[in-house]
Parts: C-alpha cells; structure tokens; sequence
C-alpha cells in the first residue's frame, strides 16, 4: 500500500498574492492501512520519522518548484530496532536524495507561483478641465483629465482659479476616481491703492481697510435731470468689499462739475475741479458707485422737470402732478398707467397730449385719474414730449384704499425674497418699504458684485418681481445672488438664490 497526497495534490500550483512572504505550507496525506508510522522526504533532504502524523509544516517557502515523498513504514519486532519500511525508496528526489527502485513510494511535486503586481488606477478630473496635476505638491507634466497608477498625494492647479478638494490621497489599494472642482478668482479692474485709468481724462485710486476691487460698467448710466449736462467722463463702479471706502478721483483737464448718486439721489460739486474724493460706505459687503464729470450747468438742476408725484384724493381719485422749471422747444406730456411696476405694460390715460407752455419760468400741471378701482395698487409713468425725442419719469406708485387715506411707511426696509430658492424659470417677489420723502434703487448683484437688475423705488409699499433674468433679458445662472436697497436712510442686503 502506497500513501497519497490530500494537499497539495501532485503537480498542482500554487497561486500567491504578489508581495507575499515566504512562508510554510502544510502537505497532507492519506492514511494507509496497517501503517504505524511514516517518513518524510522534504525536496531532497533526508528523510524525517513522523510517528503516525498525517501532516508536515514545510519551512518557509517562496515561489518555486518543489518535491516530497512520504514512506510508510511498520513496527516489527524481529527487524532491528523494531522497525520495517513497506518498500524501498525509489527514484531520483534529489542530489542528495536515496536512490533505489520505488516502487510503493512515489514522488509528489508541486509548484508555488506568485502572482504579478495588481496595477490599479486613479482616473483625476477638474472643473474646468486642463488643469495641471501635482503629485505630492510637485508639478507633474500631465493635464486633466488623466489616469495615474501610483500611490501619492494629488492636487491641481489652474491660473485663475482655485479647486476643492485641495488635494486627494491615494493609496493605490483599488482603482478611484477624483474630480477638483474649481472656483474662478475674481479679477478686478481697480485693485486697492493703485491708480487706474478710467478713461482718458480720469483716472481713480481706491483705498479701505475691506475693499478688495472694483470692475468698471460702461453701460447702463441713470441720466442726472439736466439734460444740458455734458458728461465727458462717465461709469460705474461695482465695489467689491465691507466697510467704508475712499475714492479720489483725478482730472486731466479740470471739469466743471462732478456729479455722483448717493441714496438714489444725484450729489453735484461745482468746479473746476483736478481732484475730488468720496467716501464710501459698503457696510457689511459690495456695492455700486455711479459718477459723471463734465461741463455745462449743474446736473441736478430740473430744467424741464423738478416735480412728479401720484397722490390720492378725498374722492379715492388720483391725482397726478408735476412741476417743469424751464421748456423749451416742448411738444407737452404723456401720462401713462399699470397694474404692475412694468412700464411696457402701462396704458396710455391721456390720449391727447398735454400742451407745454414752453415758458421760462415754473409751471404746474396735473389730472385726474378717476378711472381706478378700491384695493388696486397703480403705477404711473410721466413721458416729456420735445421735437425731437421724449423722456420717461416714473414710477409713481398710489393704492386705492377706499375710505381710508393711505399711510407711509415710517421706516424703509426690504423684506426676504419669497420663495427662495426659486427655479431660473420662475419668480421670486421682494417687498420693499420706502418712507415718506424718500426715492431708492433696489439692486441685484451676482457674486462677482457684478449689477445684474436694478429697480428705482419711490416712497410707499411696492413688490418688485424679478424674473432671473438681467437687464438685457438674459436668463441668469444658478447660483447665490444679493438684493441690495438703498435709501437715504438705509442700506439693506438681502440674499437669493436661484436653483436650476
């Protein structure tokens, strides 16, 4: 009877992990009947007595081919020292393994292969792509989006921009994948405490503690009431920061008169003037500062019109008046109405134009609108006809209370946008209060502090629509936008956010 293998079986081959050390195997065998006792040949070593033990604990072993051979043997009392091998051993184990004809004690082989490196993969991507990737803070000659195999840690980098996560650690142990995600970094036309050319004939320096830049708009100017004015140096400052702000202005050549919004309402100083500085105040963040410089009269001066205002009568009429200061070559004036604060939604109440007087001197002038309902809210647009184009004043905003004589609000403020968040397709309304004797504007910015909408608000209680879209009638971006009022009471900032 022959002993045969239970593990390894012979010639099987044995699959180890890359990076395994070496270590024992244990061969087992089946037991053989009438057997006491065995030995075991080791891969050419000689022989070892191991009683009736059916295992053997190799010593450490790596990859590689190997060779063993288990003799079975019995007790017998008439051989010397009591023991008897079953049969000779045979065949060629190894250099120095017994040689002989085996014939009941075959030779088992088997083989230890470890298996090659697992190579896994990281796949590193960024928003936007094409940024170039840092393999523990160095730069690497790879750019997103690309696949890397080894371990470290990883980072990108872009000019302009900075990416969250700031870095990613990979072990290498399974294949991942990382995107960076990046946020552009603001640039500014103005930056703090440098000169900058506005245009050619101005030039600006801005300071302050939180002022962190300004971009100048070209576009969008409020007209000041003088239409005489002659503006040679015009813009708008978005201002990026908190606090309060110094800007000094200069001129090259001097001008007659500079001219700025405060409040909603146009601040003149007279000339000649080569410098000038304003202080501003930003309070907890951004805002916008509009200026003109030029010649002719001062700016603020109503020459065609200093008055306009809707009021309700004892009757719950409205009444709509106005004062011009001077006319000249003036056709006469329009007056419109709505139910809403859009003005391409308002109808015409006068169909034959009031006549102008087109006297040097002041002139009132008013009507009645007796065609308005109880608990409806009216808006009225004010359009000064010339011979050769027309001016819009207005809004003017009166609801119609019944018996009850509508009251001012005692303070201005600006309640939260409702709903927010709201979709790009939608809208979202903020109500607005504006006390007694006061005019303001009512401001969307995005993050940039870029202006995206402005509204002009006069005394009383209105609720402004915004529609997500900016002043062109594009549709705005998601993302996180502020509402700013100003007044010459108060500035408020409100925050929105549009979801797609």
């Amino acid at each position: 009877a022959v002993t045969t293998p239970v593990s390894p079986a012979d010639g099987a081959t044995l699959e180890w992990p890359f990076g395994t050390a070496d270590q024992p195997v244990t061969l087992e065998w089946n037991a053989v009947a009438g057997v006491t006792g065995y030995k075991l040949a080791w891969n050419g070593t000689p022989a070892q007595d191991l009683g009736n033990v059916l295992t053997f604990n190799t010593p450490p072993i790596g990859e590689g081919s190997y060779i063993w051979q288990v003799i079975p043997y019995i007790t017998d009392p008439v051989a010397k020292g009591g023991k008897r091998s079953l049969a000779p051993v045979g065949a060629r184990v190894a250099m120095n393994a017994p040689k002989g004809d085996a014939v009941e004690a075959p030779l088992w082989h088997f083989t230890i292969n470890v298996l090659d490196p697992v190579v896994h993969n990281l796949v590193i991507t960024s928003d936007p792509a094409g940024a170039t990737i840092l393999l523990g803070g160095v730069a690497t000659e790879n750019i997103t989006p690309f696949t890397v195999t080894e371990a470290g840690t990883y980072s990108v980098m872009m000019d302009g921009y900075t990416f969250l996560p700031e870095d990613y650690i990979w072990d290498g142990a399974a294949d991942d994948e990382i995107e960076f995600v990046g946020t552009l970094i603001p640039t500014y036309d103005v930056i703090p405490g440098v000169p900058e050319e506005l245009d050619p004939a101005t030039d600006v320096t801005i300071t302050g503690a939180g002022f962190i830049g300004a971009n100048l708009v070209t576009e969008g100017y409020t007209p000041v009431p003088n239409p005489t004015f002659v503006a040679t140096s015009e813009g708008i400052l978005q201002l990026v920061g908190t606090g309060e702000v110094s800007l000094t202005f200069d001129f090259d050549p001097a001008v007659d008169w500079f001219v700025y919004l405060e409040g909603g309402e146009w601040i003149a100083v007279a000339g000649p003037l080569t410098t000038y500085t304003v202080i501003v105040d930003l309070g907890a963040k951004d805002g916008t500062f509009e200026y003109k410089a030029g010649s002719g009269e001062d700016p603020t001066l109503p020459v065609e019109l200093s008055v306009f205002n809707a009021t309700l009568t004892a009757q719950n009429f409205v009444k709509l008046s106005w004062t011009s200061e001077s006319e000249t070559n003036m056709l006469g004036y329009r007056v419109y109405r709505a139910e809403s604060e859009v003005q391409a939604e308002a109808i015409l109440i006068t169909p034959i134009m009031i006549q102008a007087t087109n006297t040097s001197t002041t002139q009132n002038y008013s009507i009645e609108d007796r065609e308005v309902n109880i608990g409806t809210t009216y808006y009225y647009w004010l359009e000064a006809v010339d011979y050769s184009h027309s001016s819009f004043f207005g809004h003017r905003s009166v609801e119609v209370l019944g018996e009850i004589t509508p009251e001012l609000p005692v303070q201005s403020v600006m309640s939260n946008a409702y709903p927010n968040p709201f979709r790009a397709s939608s809208n979202t309304t903020i109500e607005v209060k504006v006390r007694a004797d006061e005019t303001g504007t009512v401001t969307i910015y995005n993050v940039l502090g870029q202006a995206v909408k402005t509204y002009t608000v006069s005394e009383g209680n209105h609720k402004l629509t915004w529609n997500g879209r900016d002043s062109r009638g594009n549709l705005c971006g998601s993302g996180i936008y502020f509402a700013r009022m100003s007044t010459p009471s108060m500035n408020q900032t409100k925050k929105m956010v549009i979801v797609k």
